[in-house]
């Protein structure tokens, strides 16, 4: 009795035949991923009842999403990401009640996340980024306690995150950068913390960084570049003894970097600070390892830009020196699970002696 249909990573360079229906019933596992598959998803795969696993990813699909995967009701992952998918999120995957893996990300879908996706209450992992969806996250996604991880990241989602995102108790990793946020961040936030990746870079969020980010005990990466942010780097930040990354570049913060906890293992030879000329073609680097030399006062070069890279033990924060950035220096890379290492912030120098940025 065929139960498990594993094809992945080999250069079929095919489609799938609409007899991939007729296939025994009793498969639970299919997965033909990686493996050069172009055109349709055919609509006879809601014949395969038994699938608790489908993988398509990293293929070559074009079309929609059919809506016959409604009847794949034994269904716990679905994998459809890296395909060349369009059309919006058919409200019959709403129906897969079993659903705990739902990965559509890096396809051309588009349209509106629809509201009924908060049914899926055992869903743990939810990635959808790096299509074209639009409009607002529906609140019903907001309370999926059972959420790990959600990526919505590289879209056009606008509006404001609601507080009660904060009961996504068992939250591990959020995506919402590269996309229109508006508003504060929530104060919310700061009650997942089991957290240990957020990334809300490229948005428009404005007001200031919460001070409940101190109680993300677990938070290892931290992305809030390319906002519109204000006030200070709160010192609370000081308590997160697992953080390897921040990055709050490109914001308009000031006031003093924190100097306890994780922020105070700098010495003078972890502490490096690199004055640098980065360009769009190889060389002309410039560095400067001494704590004095900080101010950045060279004339860039047309698609330049200056910085200082401040290395605190494990914690790399990068400080944009410049006033103008083009837009070009702005793209976001995903970077999933990097916590965006290479952005930066918007200020001009800073005090040696105080670490007071101004």
């Amino acid at each position: 009795m065929l139960r498990y249909l594993e094809v992945n990573s080999n250069p079929w360079n095919g489609v799938l035949p609409s007899s991939i229906g007729n296939l025994s019933s009793t498969i639970e596992v299919f997965d033909i991923s990686d493996a050069q598959i172009n055109g349709l998803i055919p609509i006879s795969i809601g014949n395969m009842s038994a699938l608790f696993d489908l993988d398509f990813q990293e293929n070559n699909l074009t079309g929609t999403i059919p809506s016959e995967v409604g009847n794949l009701e034994q269904l716990q992952g679905l994998r459809l990401a890296s395909n060349k998918l369009q059309g919006g999120i058919v409200e019959v995957v709403c129906h897969l009640s079993n659903l705990v893996q739902l990965t559509i990300d890096d396809n051309e879908l588009s349209g509106l996340i629809p509201e009924c996706i908060g049914n899926l209450s055992m869903l743990q992992e939810f990635y959808l980024g790096s299509n074209k969806f639009s409009s607002t996250i529906p609140l019903s996604l907001w309370k999926m306690s059972s959420l790990l991880s959600l990526d919505v990241s590289q879209n056009s989602i606008e509006g404001e995150v609601p507080v009660n995102i904060g009961e996504l108790k068992a939250m591990v990793e959020l995506y919402l950068n590269g996309n229109h946020f508006t508003g504060m961040i929530p104060s919310t936030l700061g009650d997942l913390q089991n957290l240990k990746s957020l990334h809300v870079s490229n948005n428009s969020f404005s007001g200031t960084i919460p001070f409940s980010f101190g109680n993300l005990i677990s938070l290892e990466f931290l992305d809030m570049s390319l906002n519109a942010l204000s006030g200070t780097i709160p010192k609370t930040l000081e308590k997160l003894s697992y953080l390897k990354n921040i990055n709050v570049s490109f914001n308009n913060l000031e006031g003093e970097i924190p100097s306890g906890g994780v922020f105070a293992n700098s010495t003078l030879q972890s502490f490096l600070e690199q004055r640098f000329m980065e360009c769009t073609y190889r060389g002309s680097a410039a560095l400067s390892l001494t704590r004095t030399s900080i101010k950045v006062e060279e004339a860039c070069a047309k698609n330049c830009y200056s910085g200082v890279y401040f290395i605190l033990s494990d914690i790399l924060v990068y400080f944009n020196m410049d006033n103008e950035t083009t837009e070009e220096e702005k793209v976001q890379r995903r970077g999933k699970g990097t916590g965006g290492q290479d952005a930066s912030i918007n200020i001009l120098s800073r005090d040696s002696t105080s670490n007071k940025l101004f």
